[in-house]
């Protein structure tokens, strides 16, 4: 795959209102998914024509929204020369079927999705292809940090992975396992390997911890250390409007298809399991629900503690009683 980055076109001294939004030498096939982000599109389209390695095909699709994004969109690119698909639905279809949507007309090597709210910096795609070409195929994805921006684009203290320790290349599997390792934003893809593991899951809610898992447990992960995307936070986004207790609840489907995983990887996937099931249970979760999850855990891992929620979710002992009792014991033997 060497070379690839010697056929872009580096146009960084023109305009951004003069460039084309494509190059048909590239690699990369960029989405950008808008949902009610009329606001934002602007700085999104931006970040994608001031690329110095613009992609080949720019698919943006736009999942029914409410405000005047379609417009918007058609507006900006109904005139533009090169190879763009707007894909406007009637229908909202959701994140995860618009996803494998786009993926179905992807037929480059690589592939980035963003968000519309989020926007790319100029050397993104660039340094990303380099980053793909110094490794070999067992390299599924690369990944960048990622710069905080507000609902106005101003730019914020700090970076997204700033405070978040462990590895960032190479084998990545158990540092996907407590956390997404990877920022959607800022991962470039390998196409063959997304189609190779069966697209997104769209029976899951968090869409990009299930892929990352199932991605990290085949492939290698790249990184390019600086940023390359806004990440803008936003009050309406998904990961400010749901609890965080759900978010470890959505890990739960995910997590269980490792659960056949050898080594430590294996043990890291259970442990996290037992971990989640119990705190899940002791705030309160249905007995029934927790009994079914420690039925399907006791099958590859049996310990005191998953006999004693597994019995104790049978007898429907709610789970806040449960968790009272675990504090008198800890006390108890404390003070032995």
């Amino acid at each position: 795959m060497g070379g690839l980055t010697q056929g872009f076109c580096d146009e960084s001294s023109a305009s951004v209102e003069t460039l084309p939004y494509t190059d048909s030498s590239s690699p990369v096939t960029v989405v950008v998914i808008c949902f009610n982000h009329q606001r934002f599109l602007d700085q999104s389209f931006q970040g994608v024509q001031s690329q110095t390695a613009r992609p080949c095909h720019l698919i943006v699709v736009d999942d029914r929204s409410s405000d005047r994004s379609q417009q918007l969109i058609t507006d900006r690119l109904g005139k533009e020369s090169g190879r763009i698909t707007m894909l406007l639905h009637q229908e909202n279809r959701g994140l995860t079927r618009t996803l494998n949507e786009c993926l179905a007309l992807v037929d480059s090597e690589f592939v980035a999705f963003i968000a519309a709210d989020d926007w790319m910096e100029p050397d993104r795609l660039r340094l990303q292809v380099a980053e793909f070409e110094r490794r070999d195929e067992r390299c599924a994805a690369v990944h960048s940090d990622l710069y905080l921006a507000d609902e106005q684009g101003h730019r914020l203290p700090g970076t997204v992975l700033a405070e978040e320790g462990g590895r960032r290349d190479g084998d990545l599997f158990v540092e996907s396992i407590p956390r997404c390792a990877l920022k959607a934003p800022s991962v470039l893809l390998r196409t063959s390997a997304v189609r190779e593991l069966g697209g997104y899951d769209e029976s899951i809610p968090m869409e990009d911890y299930d892929l990352w898992l199932r991605l990290t447990r085949t492939f290698e992960v790249g990184y390019v250390d600086r940023p390359l995307v806004n990440y803008r936070v936003v009050s309406t986004s998904m990961s400010n409007t749901t609890d965080r207790w759900e978010f470890r609840e959505w890990h739960i489907p995910s997590l269980f298809k490792h659960v056949d995983a050898g080594g430590f990887r294996g043990e890291a996937i259970r442990t996290r399991l037992q971990h989640l099931v119990k705190v899940l249970y002791f705030r309160g979760r249905e007995p029934d629900q927790t009994r079914r999850d420690l039925s399907r855990l006791l099958r590859s891992r049996v310990n005191a503690e998953v006999i004693v929620l597994y019995v104790a979710a049978v007898m429907r002992v709610p789970g806040p009683m449960l968790a009272s009792g675990y504090r008198m014991v800890s006390r108890a033997l404390r003070k032995g």
